[in-house]
Formats: C-alpha cells, structure tokens, sequence
C-alpha cells in the first residue's frame, strides 16, 4: 500500500472501518471525500512528503497547505466528529498536516479563551494562520513543571511576560506556559507574533 496515493487514507482505511467508526453514520462522507480530492491537488502543488527534510522551505509549505485548504473552506472547528477524521485523513499523508484543517494549539483559545480573545484570534486561525505553543525552556525541555516563565498583570490591563522559550515556531500568536507556583498549575497566554 502507498501511503501517498490519493484517496488511500478513505479507499484504505475508513471506508472498510466505517460500520465500526461510525455506525450511526454521523459523518459528512461526501465532505471528507472533497477534502481528500483538495489535499491531493494542494499538496501536488506544495508537496511535503519524508523527502522534504524539517526546516524553513517545510515549514513554509505545511502553513501554504493549511492556508490553501481554508481558503477552501476545508477549515472546520465546530463538527468535532469531522474534525477527528479530517486529522487523520492529513495525518496520514504527513503526520505534520494532521492539524491542517483544525485549529491546532488554537483550540485553548477556543475552549479557555476570553470572548475578545476568541473574537480576536479564531477568524485568523480558521483563515489558516497557526498558532504555536511555547513550552521548551532551555533548563527543563519540555516538561511544564519546570517552567520558569511568568505573566503578571501590569498597571494599565497588559500582561507582563518575562521567561526564556526555545523550538517556537508560528504564523499567529504563542501561547506561553506560566507556572503559578501558588496554585500549582501551568495557565497559557496568547501573544501576538
């Protein structure tokens, strides 16, 4: 089987599977058909297969897919159910596109997020732009409890945000770990790129 062929990841893997995965038969088929024909004929144009190695020209071309299929109109928050296969149908292609029609790190700012903050930032999200999550710090990698950044609220209603981030990379926004030592858990502010 060629992981790349059109249409491999439905032909191969979810029309056999649908009277399992959905029975009710819940899911819009015909729309993730459409999605799939879009990614095809997006990625012919910005191909990112394993050949493509990680770097600017990569990263490049997996946000001009993402910006393409919204333009589309493939990008979708609301049908969680679509959603779920929508990121395996990507994945399956690249593992790197599995957030090309969804939100990605932007859903915090769709579930968690203030009504300016969503108002602000989930038309530019679902237009294709992405939104990073910045955990890494140089002393502790990636585990959050280690964390040593930190966002006080300043004076005049901004935040002020003093830390160390490293391996960030987004288009939109960064969403900065904060370790509340008093509370005992990391929270996340959106910052403009």
């Amino acid at each position: 089987m060629n992981p790349t062929a059109p249409g491999e990841a439905i032909t191969g893997w979810l029309h056999p599977l649908r009277p399992v995965i959905d029975p009710a038969d819940e899911v819009d088929w015909t729309r993730l058909t459409a999605l799939a024909t879009a990614l095809d004929q997006t990625l012919a144009a910005y191909p990112v297969g394993a050949d493509l190695p990680a770097g600017a020209e990569r990263s490049r071309r997996l946000l001009a897919v993402r910006q393409e299929l919204a333009v589309q109109g493939h990008a979708d928050a609301r049908d969680h159910l679509f959603g779920m296969f929508a990121q395996f149908l990507c994945g399956y292609r690249d593992l790197d596109l599995r957030d090309a029609t969804g939100l990605g790190h932007g859903v915090l700012i769709a579930r968690h997020g203030s009504p300016q903050t969503r108002q602000k930032w989930l038309p530019r999200l679902l237009a294709g732009e992405l939104a990073g999550i910045a955990v890494t710090e140089p002393h502790g990698g990636s585990r959050p409890a280690a964390t040593r950044t930190r966002a006080v609220p300043a004076a005049d209603g901004t935040w002020l945000v003093s830390g160390r981030k490293t391996w960030i990379a987004a288009s939109l926004g960064l969403l900065t770990s904060e370790r509340s030592l008093e509370a005992g858990f990391c929270s996340s502010v959106a910052l403009p790129s």
